[in-house]
C-alpha cells in the first residue's frame, strides 16, 4: 500500500491513525490530540489503551513537572512501535493522514 485509501479504513483504525500521527508529529498533551484530531478525551483514552494493548505500542506521558492550575502539564510519547513500522508510517501514511 504507497497511499492509505482512508475512506476505505473503518473508523476505529482512521482513529488510531490520526492519534499515532499527531503524537508523532509533536509534543502534544491530552488535550491537544483532542483538540488537532477532533476525538473526545474519553475516547483518545481508549484508544491509547488499545495502541498499547493491541499494537503493541509503548506510547508514554512524559510529564512536564509544570502544572498550570488544574492540570500537570505534559505529552504524549511512542517509545517503541509495536507492530507499526515506523519509517512506513511516517514516510507513508502520516503524510495521508488529514490533521
Amino acid at each position: 500500500m504507497t497511499q492509505i485509501e482512508w475512506g476505505r479504513l473503518s473508523q476505529p483504525m482512521r482513529r488510531r491513525y490520526l492519534v499515532v500521527a499527531a503524537i508523532a508529529e509533536e509534543k502534544y498533551s491530552l488535550q491537544q490530540i483532542t483538540d488537532k484530531t477532533g476525538i473526545p478525551v474519553s475516547s483518545l483514552r481508549r484508544i491509547l489503551r488499545s495502541l498499547r494493548v493491541e499494537f503493541g505500542m509503548d506510547v508514554r506521558y512524559i510529564n512536564t513537572g509544570v502544572s498550570n492550575g488544574y492540570e500537570q502539564d505534559g505529552y504524549y510519547k511512542i517509545e517503541q512501535w509495536g507492530v507499526f513500522d515506523k519509517s512506513y508510517f511516517l514516510d507513508k501514511i502520516a503524510t495521508n493522514v488529514p490533521l
